[in-house]
Order: structure tokens, then C-alpha cells, then sequence
């Protein structure tokens, strides 16, 4: 996990077993990548905004507790007081992710990445999050669990067959 969490690429894939730790090992990195770098914006994706509150929230409002980290929590944000924001949200629709066109985004974060249907998948990465990440450079996480079909963009990137030279892969289990 720590060495996803510290790992520089930009173009970053963990595949992983159900309980491994990459909700919060993302959350983790989140928080710190938002608190060290004033006025930023990051995006947390899951399958939809019930997935959201039901995988990512119960990971991230400990950490915030224990480490005593001041931010308001709504539904779809987080807003940390240095002014950078933390988006989360479900993207289970094209008309939903349109609204992130045009943002500077440090970072994205795409969980349960095998599960997302392809069209949006591409969509998602090619049309809006790519442009949104490379004014800063930002790092693009794709997380989850394998999927039964093998078969897809998470499916290619986590065993080789898409961009091998450009994505970093990392595997640990619960």
C-alpha cells in the first residue's frame, strides 16, 4: 500500500483483493496530496454516488478524526481550510462527468475501475479527466478488484496488454 501511495508515476494501477486497503490507502493519499498543496482540486469516482457513501466516506471520515484534520464534509465534497477541494462522487452517467470539463485536477482517483462500462470508462479518461489532469500533471489512480469477464480497459492495464510503458502496476491482497 505504501508504496502505491508514494509511487510518482502519473499513470498509476492497483488490482487487488476485496479488504486489501486501497479505499483507504487512496484516502490516505488524497488528504495528504490536498493538505500539501494549497487551492488544488482532486476527484475521488466510484460506480455512483451510493457506492461513494457506502465505500470511500466510512474509509476517509476516520482518518480525518484521527489525524485531527480540520475540513467540512458534504455530500460530494470535501473542502480542506488551505482551499483545495476533494470532489467525490459516482460516474455512472456521461452528463454527470461532463461537469468535470474545463477543471485543474492534481489528482483522480477511479475505484472499482474493472466494474465501470467501458464506453464511460474511455469516455471518462479520454475526453474529461486526461485534459483535467495535464495542466498540473496530475497522477490518474485506477483501483478495484478483477472482474469476472477479463476482459477491458482495467483488465488490459492491470495485466500488461495495454500501456505496459506507461502504467505502473501494483498488486497486494488483504
Amino acid at each position: 500500500q505504501l508504496q502505491f501511495a508514494l509511487a510518482p508515476s502519473r499513470f498509476i494501477a492497483a488490482k487487488c483483493s476485496r479488504r486489501a486497503g486501497k479505499t483507504t490507502a487512496c484516502g490516505a493519499k488524497a488528504i495528504q496530496e490536498l493538505i500539501s498543496r494549497p487551492n488544488s482540486i482532486g476527484i475521488y469516482l466510484a460506480l455512483t454516488d451510493r457506492s461513494v457513501e457506502d465505500i470511500f466516506m466510512p474509509a476517509v471520515q476516520p482518518l480525518l478524526s484521527k489525524y485531527k484534520i480540520k475540513a467540512k464534509v458534504n455530500k460530494d465534497e470535501i473542502l480542506f481550510e488551505n482551499g483545495s477541494k476533494l470532489i467525490i462522487c459516482g460516474a455512472n452517467h456521461t452528463h454527470k462527468i461532463e461537469t468535470f470539463r474545463g477543471i485543474k485536477l492534481l489528482f483522480c482517483i477511479i475505484d472499482e475501475a474493472a466494474s465501470f462500462s467501458e464506453k464511460i470508462l474511455h469516455y471518462l479518461i479520454d475526453e474529461i479527466i486526461g485534459p483535467a489532469l495535464s495542466d498540473l500533471q496530475g497522477q490518474l489512480m485506477l483501483i478495484g478488484t478483477p472482474a469476472a469477464h477479463c476482459q477491458g480497459m482495467f483488465y488490459d492495464v492491470t495485466t500488461g496488454a495495454e500501456g505496459s510503458d506507461v502504467w505502473l502496476v501494483k498488486h497486494w491482497t488483504a
